[in-house]
């Protein structure tokens, strides 16, 4: 059974993807690139993938980098003692009411809810885990957005940098979310 699940996977999937499928380490972590997913036209994504920087645009009051899985490949899938993690840096402009919003959406875009989302509008950085052990094992897309709440086509520079997002498993004892390392900026 596993040798004609290992011949679908290859012959109908992208190469790279069902190699990390197929090989997904039992314990340890997998580096997710940020070049498959799609975002607005002010996102600047490092060549690597590693990393993306979300600043804000006069024409739209939404800035997002996404990840969905009905358009993308499957690269989050939960399972018991999956994570979803990456670190930030929300940098909100003087005197601008932005906010910074994380959260997952299952295979028809919609969003998970609490406990699968995280907003702010003051300015911080850290760590942002999500655990995926309670959730079924269908794909997960992930959601990065940047919101000019008070939008009149300014800019005022308010901008997320977001890094190292990877898929961490066996990991069973971890909240449904959780902030690590946060620090005030």
């Amino acid at each position: 059974m596993t040798l004609g699940i290992n011949k679908f996977l290859t012959k109908n999937l992208d190469h790279d993807y069902a190699t990390r499928l197929l090989t997904r380490p039992i314990s340890g972590s997998i580096l997710i690139d940020l070049n498959d997913f799609i975002s607005s036209p002010s996102v600047s994504i490092n060549p690597n993938g590693n990393s993306a920087i979300l600043h804000q645009y006069p024409f739209s009051p939404f800035v997002f980098l996404e990840h969905n899985p009905a358009f993308d490949p499957a690269q989050i899938i939960p399972g018991k003692g999956v994570s979803l993690k990456f670190d930030f840096n929300f940098q909100s402009a003087p005197e601008a009411d932005d906010e910074f919003g994380v959260f997952l959406i299952d295979q028809s875009g919609v969003p998970l809810g609490t406990p699968f989302e995280f907003f702010t509008v003051d300015s911080i950085k850290g760590t942002l885990s999500f655990n995926l052990s309670s959730l079924p094992s269908n794909p997960v897309g992930l959601v990065i957005i940047l919101t000019d709440i008070d939008f009149i086509g300014d800019i005022r520079d308010s901008s997320v940098t977001i890094s190292n997002v990877q898929i961490f498993s066996n990991d069973s004892t971890q909240r449904p979310i959780s902030i690590l390392q946060t620090t005030p900026t």
